[in-house]
Parts: C-alpha cells; structure tokens; sequence
C-alpha cells in the first residue's frame, strides 16, 4: 500500500496544478481519486488521467444538470448518475441517500437476526461478533451521514426484541437494554 500511494503522487500533483483547478476540488484515497466542480472543469481533469479504465467512472451529477453532464462526457464511457457510493457513503440526490440508508439497515436488520438464532446456542460468540465486527458496519455509516438516526428504528427493534434476549435466557426489561445501551 505505501508503494501505490508513493506512485500515485505524482498523478495527484499533476492533477492538482492543472488549469481551470479553482473550480474544482480533488481528494485521493488509496486507489480511489474524486473531484468536484464544474462540468467542463471535472472533464479537463478527466482528460488528464489518461484513464482507459473510463467503464469503472461515475460521474454524481444534480438532476437538473443531467443532459449538460451527457453533452460533455457523451463521448466516453463514464457512468452518469443522480448517486453513488463513495467509500461507503451515498453522495448524490435525498432519493439516492434514502434508498442507500434503507437498503443498507434491511440488511443488518437480517443480520442481526440471523445472529440471533445462533445466540441462543452461542452467546459469547455471537456477542463478541456483534461487538467487534457487525456494529462497526453502521457506526461508520453514523459518523459519515448526519441525521439519520430516524432510519435505524428498525436495526434498533432486532436488536432490542431479537438479539438481547437471546443472549439473556430469563425476561428481558427496558431496564436491562438501558444497561446495554
């Protein structure tokens, strides 16, 4: 990783003191690079990478300037959408981040409730696999998205109804999920 990083540098320089460059801002992170700014600027910068791997690109692009976005990248293989995925945060439209968040809570929702059966044969083992690996999903989701604490009500519900009271075998009470809260 440091020798990718190293050999990268001087792309991102290059990129970085190319014309048209206050109207956009760049970040790299490993192998994943980004820019924001206007449409003919984000191209410039795009003409500089010299990328043949275009088919991989997305361009998050508002709605209403959609049919600019195709105009000036038409000749290309560069995927244009209203949102994305970018280092596992949505970017693009309210639409998009909704479908994003709800899609990925379904999904640990499931999760938690598969780890619940197992729970009730393996406690410790499943307490430890929540705490360790499966809360770290949607605590980086947490910190990288504000107010969406609302669209975690179901996630809340499994582990509330679901998962607590199968690691503890007698009757589990508001009393006891403020204790693991």
């Amino acid at each position: 990783m440091p020798f990718y990083c190293i050999s990268l540098r001087p792309l991102i320089d290059r990129l970085a003191t190319a014309p048209k460059k206050c109207e956009r801002s760049q970040i790299f992170y490993a192998d994943d690079g980004a820019a924001a700014g206007a449409l003919a600027s984000i191209r410039e910068w795009w003409n500089l990478l010299d990328s043949s791997d275009d088919d991989k690109s997305i361009l998050v692009v508002k709605p209403e300037h959609m049919a600019k976005a195709k105009k000036i990248f038409g000749d290309t293989h560069v995927k244009i959408q209203p949102g994305h995925r970018y280092l596992g945060t949505p970017l693009g439209t309210p639409e998009f981040k909704d479908s994003f968040i709800k899609d990925r809570v379904k999904g640990w929702v499931e999760d938690v409730e598969a780890l619940s059966k197992i729970a009730e044969t393996e406690p410790q083992a499943c307490f430890s696999a929540f705490c360790v690996g499966l809360s770290k999903r949607w605590q980086f989701l947490m910190r990288t998205i504000s107010d969406i604490s609302a669209y975690f009500a179901p996630l809340e519900n499994a582990i509330r109804y679901s998962f607590l009271p199968s690691l503890i075998t007698s009757h589990f009470s508001d009393t006891h999920r403020d204790i693991f809260a």
